[in-house]
């Protein structure tokens, strides 16, 4: 669940 936690994982983030 990172894209769940985009402070965890900003590259996340950026993918959306």
């Amino acid at each position: 669940m990172a894209t769940a936690t985009p402070r965890e994982a900003p590259k996340a983030r950026s993918t959306g």
